[in-house]
């Protein structure tokens, strides 16, 4: 009788323990099995939910203290345009997060907050090259003169430039020469810049416009003239451009 009743009391013992264990066990279950941390891989084809109403501070929280490269505190990892993070449509601000990327984009895609509403308008269908005041080429004009230019008639005195330009820009030019006759004088003169289409020979076009140009009076004592002017073509080409004169003169650009 006394063995009798020792088997059975270890026999119930035996049971409320595995009892115990298989309740708090279930806790932690996935697809009523075990989470198991440090694990490589715990497996689940049912959502993991944690519910928890904690005030003042996070419902979870992940610490990853290692100075090492490549340690991180969270990854998460998705098919390939799935997106890894979904959050509830009221969510607020995240605090210290950096989005390296906008709809595709980078930073550097997007204008200021403080520039003009007008000024982002004028990106609709356009370059950022073409946005007021933005210079998107410089030439120089550099050389000695080699030909002469007929009288009456504005021809290009030296070397000349070829500058692109869409229908919308334009064409800014500051030359400076110094005009000098071989003998005599004094000589009037008409002198501005010029351009053409850089594929014919039509008549040259002052970048003032119609007729107008600068005068000077040249004297065998050398003077430097300026000619500051600005236009702009109205069509899209590549201009010939350069300094143009009346007038036979020897000068150096």
């Amino acid at each position: 009788m006394r063995v009798g009743r020792t088997t059975v009391f270890l026999v119930g013992l035996a049971m409320i323990l595995a009892v115990v264990f298989g309740v708090a066990s279930s806790a932690f279950g996935a697809n009523n099995d075990n989470f198991i941390l440090g694990v490589l891989t715990n497996t689940a084809t049912d959502t993991t939910r944690l519910s928890g109403k904690v005030s003042g501070g996070p419902a979870l929280q992940v610490t990853n203290l290692k100075t090492d490269a490549g340690s991180k505190g969270l990854q998460l990892n998705v098919a390939d345009n799935k997106p890894p993070l979904a959050v509830n449509a009221t969510a607020g601000k995240a605090t210290n997060l950096n989005s390296d990327r906008l709809d595709g984009l980078e930073a550097s895609a997007f204008l200021k907050a403080n520039q003009k509403a007008a000024d982002a308008e004028l990106l609709d269908g356009k370059d950022i090259s073409e946005l007021p005041g933005t210079v998107v080429q410089t030439v120089n004009i550099v050389g000695n003169i080699s030909t002469a230019p007929t009288f009456g008639k504005l021809d290009f005195v030296g070397p000349t430039a070829e500058v692109t330009t869409s229908s919308t820009q334009r064409l800014i030019g500051v030359v400076s020469a110094p005009l000098t006759l071989d003998t005599g004088g004094p000589l009037t003169f008409n002198y501005g810049l010029c351009y053409r289409s850089a594929d014919t020979t039509n008549p040259l076009v002052l970048f003032y416009g119609g007729t107008n140009t600068a005068r000077g009076t040249a004297t065998t004592t050398p003077v430097s003239w300026t000619a500051a002017q600005t236009t702009v073509p109205g069509v899209a080409d590549t201009w010939e451009v350069g300094f143009s004169a009346h007038r036979t003169l020897k000068t150096t650009l």
